[in-house]
């Protein structure tokens, strides 16, 4: 406490040590708003021959899969995705790394169903 004039002034440092500490909850916090929030952010449509998905809360992000260029697919599910019965399905294709395609946090029986139609027309466009 100093003071000045007959005013009281308090003096505001902060530790170097609490720093670290702020800087962390900022960031968890700013992690949950984006996981909480962002699922609002991704869409996906499925078109007579390809798979559109827009995704970004920040960046918008557009990625389109010619049906044609699929070459595998795969169902995943995390922990926390049983828990709650969803799955994700990524789907990849021939080409460069960044064509390839995730979509997180479907429902289980949904991912299964679109795998099964994926995997139904590439079988039909390969005979």
């Amino acid at each position: 406490e100093l003071l000045r004039n007959g005013l009281e002034i308090i003096d505001f440092r902060i530790p170097k040590m609490i720093l670290p500490f702020i800087f962390l909850i900022f960031s968890a916090g700013f992690y949950i708003f984006v996981s909480m929030f962002g699922y609002k952010f991704w869409e996906f449509d499925i078109k007579e021959n390809e798979i559109e998905l827009k995704r970004g809360i920040f960046t918008k992000i557009v990625t389109t899969v010619p049906f044609n260029r699929i070459q595998h697919i795969d169902l995943r599910q995390s922990l926390i995705e049983r828990m709650f019965d969803l799955s994700s399905i990524y789907i990849f294709t021939a080409g460069t790394k960044g064509s390839d395609l995730s979509i997180p946090g479907l429902p289980k029986y949904y991912s299964e169903s679109l795998k099964d139609y994926l995997k139904n027309y590439i079988k039909d466009d390969i005979v």
